[in-house]
C-alpha cells in the first residue's frame, strides 16, 4: 500500500512538469476539426483534444450526452443534428460510423449493431452532397474476432467462435469449408453477419471514396494472424480504390488523422527497436507482424526511417528487461525522444518504471506510451511525435503538451503497470 501511495504522489508531482523541446510553429489560420469519436473513452476524446491544443488546431467534440457511455448506445439523430449544427464552423470534419452508425464500439460488436445500415448510409451521403466544403474522413473499425461478451446470443459460444473464425480466415485462403461443429447455426449465422454485413457498408463507403466525396479509413482491431477480418481486407484491397487507407488498430486512429491534417513536410526519425527479432512477430491482438503495423503507421504520418536523423523512438519489446531502454536514456538527445512502449499489452511494463520515474528521465522523454496493443502504442507516439513538429507558441499548447504527457505516464507507467495488477488480485 505504501508504494502505491508513493506512485501516486510521484505522479502528482510529475503531472506539474515543464514541457520542453518542442518544436515551434505557428498556423496562419487555426485548423477546425469537427470530431464524431469511435467511442466516449479519453483516448478517442481527451487525447486527440490535447494533441489539438499543442498544435493550435480547434477540436470540436460532441456534448457528453449525445456520446455513448459505456454499454449505453450514443444518440444517433443527437449526433446528426450536431453535425449539421456544426459543420459550418469546421475544416474537416472525422466521422467514425461505428458510434455514428452502431452507437459506439462495444456496441458494434454486437450482431444487431448494423440493423439501420441503409438508412444510416443514406444519411451520410445526404451529408457529404449538402457539405462539400469541409474535408470528411470516415473512419471505420473492422469486428473484432471474439464476439462482443455483452451480446447474449453470442458469448455463450466464445471459444468455439474463435475457433471457427480462425478457421474461417484459413479457409479463405485454402477453399475449404470450416467446421461449424458445436455452434447452432442461428449463432453462426449472427457471428457470421458482423462480417458480412461490415463489408457490406464499406462497399458503400468504397464508393463514396471513389467519388471523392470522403476520405476512408478502414482499421482492423483485435485480431489475429487468421481471422474474418482478414478477408474483408483482402476483398477490399484488391479493389484498389482512391481515397482509402488500411491500418491496424483502432483507439489511436483519431490521432493519426488528425494529425495528417497538419498537412507536415516528411519528418525523419530513428526508429531503435530493441529486438529486431521481433519485427516478424504477431503481437497479441494484432492481424499483423509488427514490421507491417510499423512501417504503414510510417507512412500514413509520412515519416521516413532516419538511422542519423536528430529525432529518436525507442521501442521497448523485453518484458521485465530495462537494460537497453536504460541505455537510451543515458544517451545524448538533441531532437524528439521517446518510448513507445510494446513489451506487454493493456499496460505499459513495470520493469521500466523506475526509470520513468527518474526526474531526469522524465524531463528527458517527450514522450511515452505503453497502453492497450502494439498498434495503439505505436501510433499514439507517432502521432504525439507530428503535433510536436506542429507546436504552437502559447500557454495553452504547453499546458496541453504537459497534460498529455503526464496522463501516459500516469495511466500507462503507474497506474496500468504498478497499481492495477495488485487492485484486480485484491479485489
Amino acid at each position: 500500500m505504501r508504494k502505491k501511495i508513493i506512485c501516486i504522489i510521484i505522479a502528482c508531482l510529475l503531472f506539474g512538469a515543464i514541457a520542453s523541446g518542442y518544436y515551434l510553429y505557428t498556423h496562419e489560420d487555426k485548423i477546425t476539426v469537427a470530431i464524431v469519436p469511435l467511442d466516449s473513452r479519453p483516448c478517442n476524446t481527451l487525447y486527440p483534444y490535447l494533441l489539438g491544443q499543442m498544435a493550435d488546431m480547434r477540436v470540436i467534440l460532441p456534448p457528453a450526452e449525445l456520446l455513448d457511455d459505456y454499454l449505453s448506445p450514443a444518440d444517433k439523430d443527437g449526433l446528426w443534428q450536431w453535425l449539421e449544427n456544426t459543420s459550418a464552423k469546421c475544416d474537416y470534419i472525422l466521422l467514425c460510423t461505428n458510434e455514428l452508425f452502431q452507437g459506439g464500439l462495444i456496441n458494434s460488436r454486437s450482431s444487431d449493431s448494423l440493423q439501420d445500415l441503409e438508412s444510416d448510409l443514406a444519411r451520410l451521403q445526404n451529408f457529404c452532397q449538402s457539405h462539400p466544403e469541409p474535408k470528411i474522413t470516415v473512419l471505420s473499425i473492422l469486428p473484432r474476432l471474439l464476439p462482443s461478451q455483452y451480446d447474449s446470443d453470442l458469448a455463450p459460444y466464445m471459444d468455439e467462435l474463435k475457433k471457427y473464425g480462425i478457421a474461417w480466415d484459413q479457409a479463405a485462403q485454402s477453399g475449404i469449408e470450416p467446421s461449424s461443429a458445436d455452434i447452432p447455426d442461428e449463432v453462426l449465422a449472427k457471428y457470421r453477419s458482423l462480417f458480412l454485413q461490415s463489408e457490406q457498408m464499406l462497399d458503400k463507403l468504397y464508393s463514396l471514396a471513389a467519388s471523392g466525396s470522403i476520405e476512408l479509413v478502414v482499421g482492423q482491431d483485435d485480431g489475429a494472424q487468421f481471422c474474418p477480418s482478414n478477408i474483408i481486407t483482402r476483398n477490399l484491397q484488391n479493389k484498389q480504390t482512391a481515397n482509402v487507407t488500411f491500418l491496424h488498430g483502432a483507439d489511436e486512429l483519431e490521432m493519426l488523422i488528425l494529425a495528417s491534417y497538419l498537412d507536415l513536410p516528411t519528418a525523419e526519425v530513428n526508429i531503435i527497436i530493441e529486438d529486431e527479432d521481433t519485427l516478424n512477430a504477431y503481437f497479441p491482438y494484432e492481424a499483423a507482424d509488427l514490421k507491417t503495423v510499423l512501417a504503414e503507421k510510417l507512412a500514413f504520418a509520412n515519416i521516413n526511417i532516419n538511422e542519423e536523423a536528430t529525432d529518436s523512438i525507442f521501442i521497448h519489446t523485453k518484458t521485465g528487461d530495462d537494460t537497453a531502454a536504460a541505455l537510451y536514456l543515458a544517451g545524448e538527445h538533441a531532437g524528439y525522444t521517446a518510448i513507445a512502449d510494446i513489451a506487454t499489452t493493456n499496460r505499459g511494463d513495470k520493469a521500466l518504471a523506475p526509470l520513468l520515474l527518474d526526474k531526469d528521465n522524465f524531463a528527458a522523454l517527450h514522450c511515452y506510451s505503453g497502453w492497450n496493443t502494439c498498434s495503439n502504442t505505436l501510433g499514439t507516439v507517432l502521432a504525439h511525435y507530428r503535433f510536436s513538429q506542429a507546436f504552437a507558441q502559447n500557454k495553452t499548447a504547453a499546458r496541453a503538451a504537459v497534460e498529455f504527457k503526464a496522463v501516459r505516464f500516469g495511466e500507462d507507467a503507474i497506474f496500468q503497470a504498478l497499481i492495477s495488477p495488485d487492485l484486480r488480485s485484491e479485489l
